[in-house]
């Protein structure tokens, strides 16, 4: 009888803990490290990208997975050396959370701030995902001035790109980027047609 009262007990109070679903907060600050390299010569468009988190605490060690949109070595048609790249998914220890990045600061495998692993100053910007199109008919739009239609979702993808005015631009494992990291809202699923 008293096994019975102290397990039933121990299930009561089971159920009133929280859930252990790691929660992502807006706009929150991650410090990841590269876990491959990120680069013009070693890269193409459409290749995956990695890197480990360092920080917040509470998801240390999880994984940033991405894709490269762009990669472009500086040549006759490109004035500059173009690397555009986004992370859409955290792998947590409670699952997969979709995500959406800005780079906020980086450093090289080498300790380099704004820099990459050749010493090289990099310039970064960020654009929503959802805008399309190529580097081209972004141009084309803005010298008519046409306005792109913002995202319904305050937080969509964003693409984040790199620029510099050397050849290439090369990140070696280890460089770390201080990123702003928000949850994107999963899509609700369409309601059925009733007839």
């Amino acid at each position: 009888m008293v096994k019975r009262a102290i397990l039933i007990a121990m299930g009561s109070t089971l159920l009133c803990l929280p859930s252990f679903a790691q929660q992502l907060k807006p706009h929150t600050e991650f410090r990841v490290k590269l876990t491959g390299p990120l680069s013009t010569q070693a890269n193409r468009t459409g290749d995956k990208l990695a890197a480990q988190v360092i920080s917040p605490k509470a998801f240390a060690g999880a994984t940033l997975e991405g894709e490269i949109t762009d990669c472009s070595s500086r040549n006759l048609l490109h004035r500059k050396a173009v690397l555009r790249f986004t992370f859409k998914t955290l792998h947590a220890r409670s699952g997969a959370i979709s995500i959406a990045t800005d780079v906020k600061l980086f450093s090289s495998s080498k300790g380099g701030e704004n820099t990459d692993d050749a010493g090289s100053e990099v310039e970064h910007s960020s654009e929503a995902a959802n805008q399309g199109g190529s580097s081209f008919d972004r141009k084309v739009d803005q010298v008519f001035k046409k306005t792109v239609k913002p995202a319904e979702d305050a937080a969509s993808a964003i693409v984040v790109q790199m620029s510099s005015k050397e050849k290439d631009i090369t990140f070696a494992p280890g460089s770390v980027f201080v990123l702003d990291v928000s949850q994107i809202a999963q899509d609700a699923k369409p309601a059925k047609n009733a007839k």
